[in-house]
């Protein structure tokens, strides 16, 4: 087995903390609205720019809950200790894309760079994503490299990393189950709407709104954390949300 390389080992190194990267996403999204070069004409976030970017963003969710939703147990996690994959999930949208789960995430960090209407978020977030996601892909192939051997090589070959073969679709394993999407992503939904708001505020502030956002953000932000509330007592409290043998 051969030594991992620089790349791979500062993969691992991130793999273990990449739930820092959303929260610096935030950090320079507010930095963003700052800058003069935005387009916004008064407070608040400009309306069209946040239409827009909620149509990568609902296609980046849609992507992690249809993987989310039909992977086998033990693949496509959440642990940011070590990698896992008690099988190789090469169905799906794994048919068409060797790391579904990271271009939906691509998708919503776009989305919200879209929303603050300042022309460098996008590329600027492009970079970073890839600076930091392309070392974890290195780090996460070569444990399935080792892991599955043959096998991976094959159908690393023949799938694309990140843009979609649709025609190399194949019918995903096991079926859809909405409560495992419910179990596993209703903290990434809560993050987005948290974040949103935010960048709501901090445009009205920078635009000279004051510290303050509508009662319609109040609401959706109130909905988004009672409803993360509820799944995280029924995930953690309940068997509800269990589906047998996943």
């Amino acid at each position: 087995m051969r030594r991992p390389t620089v790349g791979e080992r500062w993969g691992v190194w991130l793999f273990r903390r990449r739930s820092y990267f959303p929260p610096l996403l935030l950090v320079v999204l507010i930095l963003a609205l700052m800058d003069g070069s935005s387009t916004r004409t008064g407070p608040g976030l400009d309306r069209r720019f946040l239409a827009l970017g909620l149509v990568p963003t609902t296609l980046g969710f849609a992507i992690r809950a249809f993987v989310v939703g039909t992977a086998p147990t033990g693949t496509s996690g959440r642990s940011t200790i070590e990698q896992v994959a008690a099988e190789l999930n090469t169905t799906g949208l794994y048919s068409v894309v060797r790391h579904p789960l990271y271009l939906g995430n691509l998708l919503l960090w776009l989305g919200l760079a879209t929303t603050t209407a300042v022309w460098w978020t996008l590329p600027v977030v492009a970079i970073a994503f890839c600076l930091l996601y392309l070392p974890i892909v290195a780090a996460e192939e070569r444990f399935l490299r080792d892991r599955f051997g043959g096998v991976f090589v094959q159908w690393a070959t023949e799938t694309p990393a990140f843009w979609p073969a649709v025609g190399r679709w194949r019918r995903p394993g096991l079926p859809f189950s909405a409560r495992i999407v419910l179990r596993q992503e209703y903290y990434g939904l809560f993050t987005v709407v948290l974040f949103v708001v935010i960048l709501e505020l901090a445009a009205n502030v920078t635009g000279g709104g004051g510290w303050r956002v509508g009662p319609g953000w109040v609401w959706l932000l109130g909905a988004t954390t009672v409803a993360a509330g509820v799944l995280r007592w029924l995930q953690r409290r309940t068997s509800v949300l269990d589906v047998a043998g996943r």
